[in-house]
């Protein structure tokens, strides 16, 4: 098991106002699954989104990131590698 922590309700809102500013339409899982809410859950994204999630954090990689935002790139990798690798899903 692994797990990450993302951030205090002001970190995920830093997070989620980097990623629109790189592209709303380029990240949706992104956007709509795991930074839409500071408070999450148990919410999951099931094992058949990982790969897709894995597309969009890819795609970071074209860009200027900052600290934060790379580091919250990172840390989904590791998930979503741990997700492909078990088939479980990512929890929050």
């Amino acid at each position: 098991m692994i797990a990450k922590r993302i951030g205090n309700i002001a970190l995920v809102a830093f997070l989620r106002d980097e990623v629109e500013k790189i592209g709303k339409s380029t990240f949706p899982i992104v956007l709509g699954k795991v930074l839409y809410s500071g408070t999450p859950c148990g919410d999951a994204i099931p094992a058949r989104d990982v790969a897709a999630l894995s597309r969009e954090l890819k795609s970071f990689e074209r860009h200027q990131l900052t600290r934060e935002l790379g580091d919250f790139v990172v840390d989904m990798k590791e998930l979503c590698e741990a997700s492909l690798a078990t088939g479980n899903p990512i929890v929050f």
